[in-house]
């Protein structure tokens, strides 16, 4: 059963828009896989037989979107990010994986626009994301104080930047 949790705040965006409170709460991997979202594409798959169930609460403004999403039971995902989108995320969890690589603490990847990521988890999953698609993203891009900064991360692949211990720590 999903449960879509859509509305509006009473903030504002830039172009005069309220901003929307997205999620929902999902009972089962397909549930989730019929979840509409504009910074990417997904396929999901439940493994190992265990019952599935999500939660994503977040604030969508103006092609700027930041989410909660806590992941239970075993699901594996596959997302491709759309070329206009820039991404950021903290995961976490037990037994996480993002491609080859376990996030049992918080850790930070921004997977570049256009990448394609694979996701394993097997317990109990944290992410915390944000996301930044479409005109906001080319605002970013214009200006050439934040083009200097996000350069690194505008190649495809998943960037692991190094997060200092202390804010890790924070986050859990």
């Amino acid at each position: 059963m999903t449960t879509p949790a859509l509305g509006a705040s009473t903030a504002a965006n830039d172009d005069g828009r309220a901003a929307r409170v997205v999620g929902g709460t999902f009972a089962s991997v397909e549930a989730r896989r019929r979840m509409a979202t504009s910074g990417y594409e997904g396929e999901y798959a439940s493994v190992g037989g265990q019952p599935y169930h999500s939660r994503i609460r977040g604030l969508d403004a103006g092609g700027i979107r930041i989410a909660r999403i806590v992941d239970r039971g075993a699901v594996w995902m596959r997302i491709a990010w759309r070329p206009d989108t820039l991404a950021a995320a903290f995961m976490w969890g037990e037994q996480t994986r993002v491609e080859t690589t376990p996030f049992r603490v918080p850790r930070l990847g921004i997977p570049g626009p256009g990448t394609e990521v694979a996701t394993w988890q097997n317990e109990p999953s944290h992410t915390l994301r944000l996301g930044v698609r479409g005109a906001a993203f080319e605002a970013l891009l214009a200006d050439a104080r934040t083009e200097r900064i996000l350069a690194p991360f505008l190649r495809p692949g998943v960037h692991l930047p190094a997060v200092p211990p202390r804010c890790e720590w924070r986050l859990q």
